[in-house]
């Protein structure tokens, strides 16, 4: 049933000949999960990891959850074996994201019913409460950012922790939030655990020793690897496959052009990236441009020169995207929100767009209309008057129809089609069900527990296919159209999208038509030009008043709404057209089916209600007192119902990113898949291995020879080969045994950490010679830095106690790095710095500090794997403007003169920075750089001027001649105004500033005479 590729064969060959997943030995105390509903893999596999701290990685949909599921309960076990007096101990569990904590809880009650779920700390649970609940011991979800806190300011011991669960690891790296942690831990704590779980082998052999990596910011040295492939796990899930009906979708034959037209466009796009200097060819091909990885891969190639790639290649790369998204809308989308989405792309498209002006995607757009309406026209065509298009010289009696062709998905009928048999299916079981029901004998002694009768009754209903029916889809908007397919029809569906574009279509042309009465009598050209704009219509008058005469046009709409118009001899002027003039025409048409089906539906809505008043409509069904009309919906100008009745209860539409546990939940007996999903398929075969006794039937539905069947292949074929990958990293790996952190009794080692600046400088001053002159003022070896609980989210923390820094975690309000007591560093990456000077928000920020600090910094951080650069070449305006951002910066450097611009390569540039800054000055005091901005705080002395002074006054007392930096403080303590220092005399300046010369410079200029010549 599983796709997989012939280098399956060749990875099953490496197992067998190397027989790396042989079993370790097991410690004697994981009692708890043998006892466990696991499948024997999932066993192993937690097992293993019990007995070595290592990487778990298993392919995605085998059950990571049960396996993170029973590490804690084997924690929470050991926890409960603490003797009385032992110090309890704390678990903890990082990287995982919402659903994966709601699908570990959930795996744990179902598993491990005796084990409490374990705690969950946010941002919301304050420090207090983490503490209580760290010193009574737990088990808990914890952010890495709190967690990191926690472990720096000794609110959580690192002794007193058992060990870490990480989840995800894939994301770990030296400079992540999760190798962070786990570098904290280890300094405290060389005897517990780490024991890491991931389920995305691909993103493990991503860029150059990903895995050596990823190790070595785990602290870990053993790599476990659970591939679908592995004989272990092909055993117990081949004991008991669910019953697969693979279905394979025609398409139709506007969808496979249209296909092709994308195909042609990517390719077109492909031919001409590879033609660049900057870009790799090798991963460049058709199938890798399916994924969204994709992106990444170009993306990780062309950040370093960015700045300076052609327009005409990022042009390239942006249609890559787009096209990739049409691709996929096709296969999800119905024919008419197909239509709608290639609109919204045209209209959102710049002017440099180069796919939407090949012929490839004007056929692209002509078969999307096809899949929805086409137009005929009747009759012959008589010669054109001079100076009008062929297209309008049109006999009068002659009409253009628009005929809607309202394309169905394929796969919509098809699953009503499989519902259908479900249902029938389903009655054949249920005859079967009741007799064996009537002949069951319930045990109403009590001898037998009520949970076994339970689930004995629960197997028995599903042993004769009464489960719910499962219908599993990509996304969530595929979802809701799935269930008001099943609710009221393809047919029905299809209408109602068919009548909301056309209300759409239709009120922009009566918007148009409107301004074209406005300007009666000018001609001109509206909308948009080029392939696929529309023009508008010249619009004549005639100073005299003609008989009423009708053009072809509203003969059209009177023939839709069904009203009838006297032949004339005359007819209305054809509007003068271009080369838009077919398309306005189509316009037009639009409207006027709009105009029809908005006028059919009152009159429906109207005859409906006459009847209901006076009771000459009858209920449907008879049932008079039954309100519920959820299976009609209005089209238009009727009310379609689905062809059958069918249990909606029964039917449940799940997207992929809601299925937590789903199949556990609602425990199906049939399940459609609608669109293919390796890891969902592998859910199934997981959960069939589970309840072997329950019957499972599984319809598979892809569309045959389409880029969503390529996709899915490729999928799998890109997990087999990234786990081909990691067996052979494995096989050649070379980990230093130092590089894990744990030891024992027998083996006191010290921790080795990677060389950092601290110890750098203490080698430094080692070496430097004190005969020399200024030898003995060496360089200070701690490097403290307070941080803003904040900037946690960022890496730079993780950067700076790497190389050596102290970091101290505290809520600061103003500043995010205080490097000493006179410089406070405000960090903006590029896309904050942007968006700071948008909202104004820096302004703020940099007033602050220059009002509390003597030297406040502006860190202006790049990202190491991008240009080193504000703005790309072509992107520099010719003339200068306010709202560039070189001109803000300009600005801002005018209006604060004190402050500082640091720019940064990459965050180990930053700490270098940091470390040169803080060369022979004191440390900061934290209590000090907490007090600071906080209104009415307690002996706020660390200020350097008081809240409650003119920050513009201060400004022009520091302009002003004999008024320096280390004296303007004692003016603004002792004067209490501008004007009041004017007053004063020589001597009195004198006694403030505590400096004769500088007082006669100020009091000269103070009252120094107005020149006659700027006199008026």
């Amino acid at each position: 049933y599983i796709h997989r590729p012939s280098c399956a064969r060749a990875s099953n060959a490496i197992l067998r000949r190397r027989d790396h997943m042989a079993l370790v030995a097991l410690a004697p105390d994981v009692d708890v999960i043998a006892d466990a509903n696991l499948l024997p893999f999932q066993r192993q596999a937690a097992e293993e990891l019990i007995a070595k701290d290592g990487l778990c990685v298993c392919a995605e949909g085998l059950g990571g959850a049960a396996i993170v599921a029973a590490l804690i309960a084997h924690a929470a076990e050991e926890d409960r074996r603490v003797q009385l007096g032992d110090v309890p101990l704390v678990t903890i569990i990082i990287g995982a994201n919402d659903a994966q904590k709601i699908s570990i809880k959930e795996r744990l009650g179902a598993l491990f019913p005796r084990t409490p779920a374990p705690l969950e700390f946010t941002a919301d649970t304050n420090g207090d409460a983490r503490a209580k609940r760290y010193a009574s011991g737990c088990v808990a979800f914890i952010t890495t950012r709190i967690a990191s806190v926690d472990l720096l300011t000794k609110r959580l011991d690192p002794a007193k922790v058992r060990g870490i669960i990480v989840c995800g690891a894939h994301r770990t790296h030296d400079s992540s939030g999760e190798g962070f942690v786990v570098r904290l831990f280890r300094e405290g704590n060389r005897r517990g655990f780490v024991r890491a779980i991931t389920d995305r082998p691909g993103d493990l052999t991503k860029g150059f020793n990903s895995v050596e990596r990823c190790l070595k910011a785990l602290m870990v040295t053993t790599i476990h690897l659970w591939p679908r492939f592995h004989l272990r796990v092909k055993e117990d899930l081949d004991v008991a496959p669910p019953d697969v009906v693979e279905l394979r979708q025609p398409l139709s034959e506007n969808v496979l052009k249209i296909q092709e037209a994308i195909v042609s466009v990517m390719d077109s796009c492909l031919q001409e990236l590879k033609k660049s200097r900057f870009i790799d060819t090798s991963d460049l091909t058709l199938e890798n441009g399916l994924f969204k990885s994709f992106d990444l891969i170009l993306q990780r190639q062309l950040d370093q020169v960015w700045h300076v790639a052609p327009r005409r290649l990022k042009q390239i790369v942006y249609d890559l995207k787009t096209l990739r998204s049409i691709a996929a809308a096709l296969l999800k989308y119905d024919s008419v929100t197909f239509l709608k989405y290639l609109h919204i792309c045209r209209a959102s498209e710049s002017k440099e767009c180069m796919w939407l002006f090949t012929d490839a995607a004007h056929a692209m757009f002509e078969y999307a209309k096809k899949r929805v309406y086409v137009l005929r026209r009747r009759g012959e065509r008589q010669s054109a008057p001079k100076g009008l298009g062929k297209r309008a010289a049109l006999d009068p009696p002659m009409s253009t129809e628009l005929i809607p062709i309202l394309e169905p998905m394929p796969k919509w009928t098809l699953v009503e089609d499989i519902l259908d048999e479900i249902e029938e299916e389903r009655a054949e079981g249920g005859a079967a069900f009741a007799v064996a029901r009537a002949e069951s004998v319930v045990d109403l002694t009590f001898s037998q527990p009520y949970e076994s009768q339970r689930d004995d009754c629960t197997n028995t209903f599903l042993k004769y296919k009464q489960g719910a029916t499962l219908v599993v889809c990509k996304e969530e908007s595929t979802a809701r159209q799935l269930e008001q397919c099943v609710r009221y029809g393809t047919e029905a569906l299809m209408h109602a999208h068919w009548a909301s574009y056309l209300t759409g279509r239709g009120s922009g042309q009566h918007v148009a038509s409107h301004a074209a009465k406005r300007h009666a009598g000018v001609g001109g050209r509206s909308g948009r030009g080029g392939r696929g704009g529309r023009d508008g219509a010249q619009a004549s008058t005639s100073t005299s008043a003609p008989p009423r005469v009708f053009s072809k046009l509203e003969r059209i709409q009177a023939r839709m709404e069904g009203r009838e118009i006297p032949e004339t001899g005359d007819v209305a002027t054809a509007p003068a057209s271009g080369g838009g003039g077919a398309r306005s025409e189509e316009a037009k048409l639009l409207a006027a089916a709009a105009a029809a089906v908005k006028k059919k539906e009152k009159e429906t809505v109207a005859t409906a209600r006459a009847g209901m008043s006076d009771g000459t409509v009858e209920r449907v069904d008879g049932a008079a007192d039954d309100d519920d009309d959820d299976d009609v919906i209005v089209v238009g100008d009727t009310r379609t119902r689905c062809r059958r009745k069918r249990d909606a209860d029964n039917i449940f539409v799940y997207a992929h990113e809601r299925r937590v546990n789903v199949l556990n939940h609602i425990q199906p007996s049939f399940v459609v898949m609608y669109d293919p999903d390796a890891a969902f398929i592998r859910e199934l075969e997981v959960y069939k291995a589970q309840h072997p006794d329950a019957p499972l039937k599984v319809y598979f539905m892809v569309y045959d020879t389409s880029l969503e069947e390529q996709k899915y292949l490729s999928s799998i074929k890109r997990e087999s080969a990234a786990f081909e990958h990691l067996i052979r990293t494995k096989q050649h790996m070379a980990v230093p045994a130092e590089q894990e952190g744990r030891t024992d009794a027998q083996n006191p080692l010290p921790l080795p950490l990677p060389n950092s600046l601290a110890r750098q400088r203490i080698e430094e001053s080692r070496e430097t010679s004190t005969r020399k002159g200024g030898g003995s003022l060496t360089m200070r070896t701690s490097l403290e830095v307070i941080v803003d609980m904040r900037e946690f989210m960022s890496a730079l923390p993780c950067v700076l106690h790497a190389a050596g820094f102290k970091v101290r975690p505290t809520t600061l309000e103003v500043g995010d790095y205080i490097l000493t007591p006179e410089i406070c560093v405000e960090r903006k990456a590029i896309p904050d710095l942007i968006q700071s000077f948008a909202s104004g928000r820096l302004i703020t920020q940099v007033e602050a500090m220059c009002k509390y600090y003597k030297t406040p910094v502006l860190l202006i951080e790049f990202d190491g794997a991008k240009a080193f650069a504000l703005n790309a070449e072509g992107d520099l305006p010719r003339y200068p403007n306010q709202n560039h951002i070189i001109t803000k910066l300009v600005m801002l450097i005018h209006r604060f003169p004190k402050l500082r611009l640091i720019w940064s390569r990459s965050m180990q540039m930053t700490a270098e920075i940091f470390a040169a800054l803080k060369a022979v000055e004191d440390e900061p005091v934290l209590e000090v750089a907490q007090r600071i901005g906080v209104p009415d705080a307690d002996g706020a002395t660390g200020k350097l001027i008081a809240d409650n002074v003119n920050d513009a006054a201060v400004d022009l007392l520091r302009r002003l001649p004999g008024i320096t930096d280390n004296n303007y403080r004692r003016v603004v303590a002792k004067v209490e105004s501008v004007e009041k220092l004017c007053e004063l005399t020589e001597e009195q300046i004198a006694e403030v500033l505590g400096d004769a010369r500088q007082a006669k410079t100020l009091h000269t200029f103070l009252h120094a005479p107005f020149p006659q010549e700027f006199m008026l």
